[in-house]
């Protein structure tokens, strides 16, 4: 009984939780500038917070075998994690700014927070084709379905 009852509450609050899609031009749209700030600022908080136990992982792990290297997916993880981060890295209010003058361009009001803050950091990081295929690629899925 006890089972099914922890069943039903995973379902219940849980996966309809995990199935929303991330925030998107209309969440971003809505907040003042105040809380668009602090809103990429507590992003950022969560990436550097996930890239640091990434790290200490991986040196538990070193500490306990010397021989275990990590999988694949703990290092494309790691490096995922570290694209979003240029250097030099521009403030909060900046990367704010640089969401604010992508969602100018209706055509990217489709795009997805994340992959928002994704392509303007890989922008800002010198990797100018990297960033604009992924953001011809946004566009391009909305334009399939017109």
């Amino acid at each position: 009984m006890k089972r099914f009852f922890l069943f039903l509450l995973l379902g219940v609050f849980i996966f309809p939780v995990s199935a929303q899609d991330g925030p998107d031009y209309g969440f971003w749209s809505n907040l003042e500038d105040d809380k668009k700030v602090a809103f990429v600022q507590g992003y950022y908080t969560g990436l550097a917070r996930g890239l640091k136990i990434l790290g200490q992982e991986a040196s538990r792990m070193r500490s306990q075998d010397k021989y275990w290297s990590p999988p694949f997916s703990h290092e494309n993880s790691a490096k995922r994690i570290s694209e979003f981060f240029t250097d030099p890295m521009p403030d909060y209010a900046e990367i704010a700014r640089m969401i604010n003058a992508l969602y100018e361009n209706n055509d990217n009001s489709h795009i997805k927070l994340e992959t928002a803050i994704y392509i303007i950091m890989l922008h800002h990081g010198g990797k100018e084709n990297r960033a604009n295929t992924i953001l011809l690629r946004e566009q391009k899925r909305v334009l399939k379905g017109k």
